[in-house]
C-alpha cells in the first residue's frame, strides 16, 4: 500500500468515529462511505464482545485534526505561533461526594510535564459552592504542542488530587486561535473516581491570547530553545506525509513513509466506536467520558 493509500485509510478512519452532526457537513465519496459503514460495523462488533472501548473524548478530537490536516495544504501548526492561557472560568463549581460543592484548582500540562498551576507555593483552594457561577482562575501559561488542561478537588492528599482530576482538556495548541474557547461537558474525560455531580450544560471558558517573545521559549532560556527546535523538527509539516514529489526518489519515498508510520502507530492505538448522536445541547451523562488520561 502506497502513501496516498494509507493517508486516505487513516483519514477514512476519522471520517467513520466523527460525531453524526459533523458527517453531514463532511463531503464523502461512495466509497469513503462504504468504507465508513464497514469500520463503524467492525467497531462496534469488537466492543460488544469485549475487545474495544468507547472513545474519548481526546482520542475524537485527535482524529478530527488528522482528518483536518490530511486535507490541509500544509499543517496549522506550522502557520501559527504560540499562545498563553490567561485565565480559566468554570460555569459552575462541580459536586464532588456528598459535597455541595468542592474546592477546585487548575494545572496545565505539556507532553506529559506540569508546566503551571493557579495555586501559588503554600497556596490552598477555597471551598466554592456549587450554587455559584462563573468561577475565574488565573494563569498566564504559555503553550504549544500538546496540551492537557486538568481541573482538580482538593482534599489534602497532593499525590491522589493531582491523579484524579476531575476534568481533562486534551489538545494540541497548533490547532487553537488566540481569543475565546467555551469547552463543553461531552469534550471533557475524567479519571475522578468518586461521585461526580455536574450540570449537563457546564462548560470551561479558556481564554488565550498570542505569546509574547514566544512566551516560555524566548532568547536566552538555554533549555526552552532545545526544546523548541526538537518541537520544530517533530512538527514537520503534514502534507509531506501524503505528497510525494517524485515517487521515483528513494530518499522521500522513505522520509514520506516513516512519518506515515508514525500517524499509523497512533491511531493502531486509538479503539474507537462511534457515538451515538452526541450533542452538545443535549443532556449528558458525567460518568459515559470517564477515562485515565493522565
Amino acid at each position: 500500500m502506497g502513501v496516498q493509500q494509507k493517508a486516505e485509510l487513516c483519514r477514512w478512519a476519522a471520517l467513520a468515529i466523527s460525531p453524526a452532526p459533523a458527517l453531514d457537513q463532511m463531503p464523502r465519496t461512495p466509497e469513503e462511505e462504504k468504507y465508513a459503514a464497514k469500520l463503524r460495523a467492525k467497531l462496534s462488533k469488537k466492543a460488544s464482545q469485549g475487545f474495544g472501548s468507547i472513545s474519548t473524548a481526546a482520542q475524537q478530537r485527535y482524529c478530527k485534526y488528522f482528518e483536518e490536516v490530511l486535507n490541509a495544504p500544509q499543517a496549522p501548526m506550522s502557520k501559527r505561533g504560540h499562545v498563553t492561557i490567561t485565565k480559566i472560568i468554570l460555569s459552575s463549581a462541580p459536586a464532588v461526594g456528598d459535597m455541595r460543592g468542592c474546592r477546585p484548582y487548575v494545572k496545565v500540562f505539556r507532553r506529559g510535564h506540569e508546566i503551571g498551576t493557579n495555586l501559588a507555593p503554600g497556596e490552598y483552594p477555597q471551598f466554592i459552592q456549587e450554587s455559584q457561577l462563573n468561577i475565574p482562575f488565573d494563569l498566564g501559561i504559555p503553550i504549544m504542542n500538546d496540551v492537557a488542561l486538568t481541573i482538580h478537588h482538593w482534599t489534602g492528599d497532593a499525590y491522589k488530587d493531582g491523579n484524579c482530576p476531575l476534568f481533562v482538556y486534551a489538545f494540541h495548541a497548533g490547532f487553537k486561535d488566540a481569543g475565546l474557547q467555551r469547552i463543553y461537558r461531552i469534550e471533557m474525560d475524567t479519571a475522578y473516581p468518586g461521585k461526580l455531580d455536574v450540570p449537563s450544560e457546564f462548560f470551561i471558558d479558556m481564554i488565550t491570547e498570542p505569546s509574547r517573545g514566544r512566551g516560555l521559549f524566548r532568547r536566552g532560556n538555554k533549555q526552552g530553545a532545545l526544546e523548541e527546535r526538537e518541537s520544530m523538527r517533530n512538527d514537520t509539516p503534514w502534507t509531506e506525509l501524503i505528497m510525494v514529489s517524485d515517487p521515483n526518489d528513494p530518499l522521500e519515498q522513505k522520509r514520506a513513509s516513516s512519518r506515515s508510520h508514525k500517524l499509523k502507530k497512533v491511531l493502531r492505538h486509538v479503539n474507537l466506536v462511534m457515538p451515538t448522536q452526541p450533542s452538545v445541547a443535549s443532556s449528558h451523562n458525567p460518568d459515559d467520558s470517564r477515562s485515565l488520561l493522565i
